[in-house]
């Protein structure tokens, strides 16, 4: 893939972001560095987690856990690849967790 391929994940409420996590698949996880996680503030894309080093390669099939970089609310946030050197990058994506305060006015009924 490309600098600036994302994945993107829409909610149907406003989440408070405190952290996240998510897998990645078995082909070249260790290569999968400099990324951002963003988040949409209405008008533009906030950086909230610039990752810059390589995932570790001993977790081949597990969950990474990041903190936020601090709490702020949208309903839309994306994993986006940014400027590297590697010469190919995959982003196969096994799942994304959000943790957070979700804010009204939601409602389950």
């Amino acid at each position: 893939l490309r600098t600036g391929s994302f994945v993107q994940y829409d909610l149907p409420f406003q989440l408070k972001i405190r952290g996240f996590s998510f897998g990645i698949s078995s082909c070249c996880a260790e290569r999968f560095k400099d990324w951002t996680f963003e988040a949409f503030d209405g008008e533009n894309w906030r950086q909230l987690l610039n990752f810059a080093r390589p995932m570790s390669p001993t977790i081949r099939f597990g969950f990474w856990r990041f903190g936020a970089g601090g709490q702020f609310a949208s309903n839309r946030f994306r994993i986006r690849l940014a400027e590297s050197n590697e010469p190919s990058r995959c982003m196969h994506i096994r799942g994304l967790e959000l943790f957070g305060t979700i804010l009204p006015p939601w409602r389950l009924d």
